[in-house]
């Protein structure tokens, strides 16, 4: 989905990369993991002032800059609207739209507020 976003913004592929980070449930370690998943970077873009920086301070020497939120929803607004069959779509932009319905989200989102 994110791909797919950068590409349909003009956004060529060998000017990203996507990389999967499993959550290892470990504060302490997980800037680490991060790091070994990775490649080296130097700055770390962060989107607010919470346990990312705080972890990150302690363990690296990354920049960090902080990115403005350009919407004022969030993604977990987006999921419990989807749950509750409301409109969700007005939120995202037409690739995340298509998406989503291609993969069938909105069935896997309400599955996964039912539980």
């Amino acid at each position: 989905m994110i791909e797919r976003a950068l590409l349909d913004n003009g956004i060529p592929s060998d000017k990203f990369e996507i990389i999967f980070i499993p959550d290892i449930h470990d504060n302490k370690a997980w800037p680490k993991h991060v790091c070994s998943l990775t490649p080296v970077f130097d700055i770390l873009f962060l989107g607010n002032k919470g346990i990312v920086k705080e972890l990150f301070e302690k363990y690296g020497n990354a920049k960090m800059l902080f990115v403005d939120h350009e919407v004022p929803i969030s993604s977990t607004k987006i999921r419990q609207t989807m749950a509750e069959g409301g409109d969700w779509r007005e939120h995202l932009d037409k690739t995340t739209v298509d998406y989503l319905e291609e993969v069938d989200g909105i069935k896997r989102i309400r599955e996964i507020f039912r539980k």
